[in-house]
């Protein structure tokens, strides 16, 4: 993941704010709890990954603080350090379906790292994040109530995703792009990077040119951190150029 921990505070829920606990958690939601929270690792995995459709009664997003705490770390992990991301997609879908099936979501606290996961190498977990995100956005008034940087900050790294990225004044639209089935297939171009920006303070533009750049790094992180030992970027600029260089 390439990102800015700069949006990062603590992100474990504070139960001492959250008030007088109401009713008691159903029986099957409480036992399903204590079993997610004996899991080790790889435990934890398997049962998360045999979990597609909800199962457990509707219940408050109270019952779940422990659980919520754990797949924190998890993410937290995922965030500063490289490995395989199966794990994080468990959690990252059942926690889809957890906030899907409950109330008071006001309390989930791991927004920054989901926004930071916006910025992963792997789209699959850019996906899981999206979903996550459309299931608050639909449900709750979670997202319009953020407070103004992390709102920000996701509405700018949403806003990238969405922009068009000139495939079709190339020739190369996304119906194209989704019906080619063999990589040798792609136009030689399409793995062509160019990004112009402006350096405000000297009143000049620039262009990053780099051709074949899915043969330069091995990963668009490592691509990126290249470019920025040459190009000094702002933090939006940073962001958006990963985003494209990505989708390269």
């Amino acid at each position: 993941v390439f990102c800015c921990l700069s949006l990062v505070t603590n992100m474990k829920i504070d139960q001492s704010k959250l008030g007088k606990y109401l009713p008691e958690s159903p029986v099957n939601c409480k036992l399903f709890i204590d079993k997610l929270k004996s899991c080790d690792r790889q435990e934890l995995h398997e049962l998360l990954k045999s979990i597609t459709i909800w199962h457990i009664e509707t219940c408050v997003l109270y019952d779940w603080i422990d659980v919520l705490d754990l797949f924190d770390s998890i993410l937290e992990e995922a965030c500063i350090q490289s490995g395989t991301w199966m794990l994080n997609l468990d959690v990252l879908h059942f926690t889809t379906l957890l906030i899907e099936h409950s109330y008071s979501r006001y309390i989930y606290n791991s927004i920054e790292y989901l926004i930071i996961l916006l910025q992963s190498s792997d789209l699959n977990i850019v996906c899981g994040v999206l979903s996550l995100l459309y299931v608050f956005s639909r449900r709750s008034n979670f997202i319009t109530r953020l407070r103004i940087e992390k709102k920000q900050a996701l509405i700018y790294r949403l806003g990238f995703l969405a922009e068009t990225w000139g495939g079709r004044e190339n020739g190369f639209d996304l119906v194209r792009c989704c019906s080619i089935q063999n990589s040798s297939n792609f136009p030689e171009y399409a793995t062509n990077f160019h990004f112009p920006y402006a350096i405000s303070s000297e009143s000049i533009s620039k262009q990053i040119d780099i051709l074949n750049v899915h043969m330069v790094g091995s990963n668009a992180s490592s691509v990126m951190e290249m470019i920025l030992d040459e190009h000094k970027l702002s933090e939006d600029k940073q962001i958006k150029l990963f985003t494209n260089l990505r989708l390269v």
